[in-house]
């Protein structure tokens, strides 16, 4: 028995772990690749009861304990192998919770059946599907949520998540108005603190220390937060209030990161934000400039024919509205989440300060992601 291979008494529909990851990953990419030793077909009279039906019991997922089917064969008998190979993956689909906990039965399907490959094939504009070949092939379309990194196409060559930006000029600095992160995965490379728009910026009130409320006071808000990858470029940046972030944090963006980075989900996600209805620099009476404006956010989670997983999507409208007497508003039933208002205030990057003269330190600069990204600029 391998220490690649899952042995036959390891429970295939069990979530991946960190100690046994890479070993399931292997063993299902392994059991994608082609096996050049699988026999081929012969002629019926050069075998013994060539007519004797291979699966005179019923199909199910314990037709995995038994003994692998014998070679060589026939090509009918190739046949009933493929179906009963199929029939199998189906009944594995409704066992596995998601893409990630299906494959880790495709090793055990491979060697019962005597299959030369099985694994997914597809991508992220056709959707993924399961094959099986022999000689004669399978294929089988299961509705399962996307998990983990041993999907294929652009995997191999470097990484699946890609991103988007839309971008205009504000305050003499370039912001990011559009973020189309399609797909957005476990792949994705750190993200980084914001940086730049400093013109923009010291036009805004942003110290807490002098604006101590949430909604009176400016930070440099990620469309992409940087825990999935958000570079702190200007592209992926918007000037909102603190009380605005903080609630588009609580509304969509814990659990985007929850579906994308949680050891137990390892998600692929379709993540959209667009800033709309801004508003033209005004002068307030302190004689700092506003900007208000509208976040509309949606995420949903993705299964293998690309559509969203029901009970994992978000839709949220975050308006951000400086001093204006009305409290930020969602359009959801959510509490603010205070953990996350804390955290921006406590980061004085976040707020736009100049670190190296309120003695903090210098500011970092944005840092690159290594993901695929794309921009376009608006006027």
């Amino acid at each position: 028995q391998s220490a690649d291979t899952p042995g036959p008494n390891q429970d295939p529909s069990a979530a991946p772990t960190a100690g046994n990851q890479s070993t399931r990953s292997r063993a299902a990419d392994q059991a994608a690749q082609t096996d050049s030793n699988v026999q081929g077909s012969v002629p019926p009279d050069q075998l013994p009861n060539a007519n004797q039906v291979r699966y005179p019991n019923p199909i199910t997922l314990a037709t995995l304990d038994e003994p692998p089917a014998p070679l060589p064969r026939t090509r009918d008998q190739e046949g009933e192998d493929i179906e009963a190979a199929k029939k199998v993956v189906e009944l594995a689909a409704r066992d596995a919770t998601n893409s990630d906990t299906l494959d880790n039965y495709f090793p055990r399907i491979k060697r019962r059946f005597g299959l030369a490959a099985l694994g997914y094939e597809g991508d992220f504009q056709r959707g993924f599907k399961v094959v099986g070949r022999i000689n004669p092939s399978f294929d089988f379309t299961p509705d399962e949520t996307l998990s983990g990194t041993g999907i294929p196409g652009d995997i191999a060559s470097g990484p699946v998540t890609q991103i988007a930006f839309q971008t205009r000029k504000l305050g003499g600095d370039t912001v990011g108005i559009g973020m189309d992160a399609y797909p957005l995965g476990p792949d994705h490379p750190q993200g980084s603190g914001p940086s730049g728009q400093n013109t923009l910026m010291d036009l805004l009130p942003t110290n807490p220390q002098i604006y101590r409320a949430a909604d009176s006071r400016f930070i440099r808000g990620h469309l992409l937060n940087d825990n999935v990858g958000g570079p702190g470029s200007p592209v992926n940046l918007f000037p909102i209030t603190a009380q605005a972030n903080a609630r588009h944090h609580s509304a969509i963006e814990a659990d985007v990161k929850s579906w994308v980075n949680d050891a137990d989900k390892r998600y692929w996600v379709r993540y959209k934000v667009m800033v709309e209805d801004i508003s033209p620099l005004t002068t307030a009476p302190n004689g700092k400039q506003f900007v208000n404006a509208r976040f509309r956010a949606e995420a949903s989670v993705l299964n293998t024919r690309l559509l969203p997983v029901s009970g994992l999507t978000r839709r949220v409208t975050i308006t951000s509205t400086y001093e204006a007497g009305d409290v930020e508003t969602v359009n959801v039933e959510q509490a603010e989440d205070a953990n996350a208002l804390a955290q921006h205030q406590g980061r004085a990057i976040d707020q736009g300060v100049d670190m190296a003269k309120a003695g903090l330190g210098a500011v970092a600069g944005g840092k690159g992601t290594g993901m695929k990204v794309q921009g376009a600029a608006l006027g």
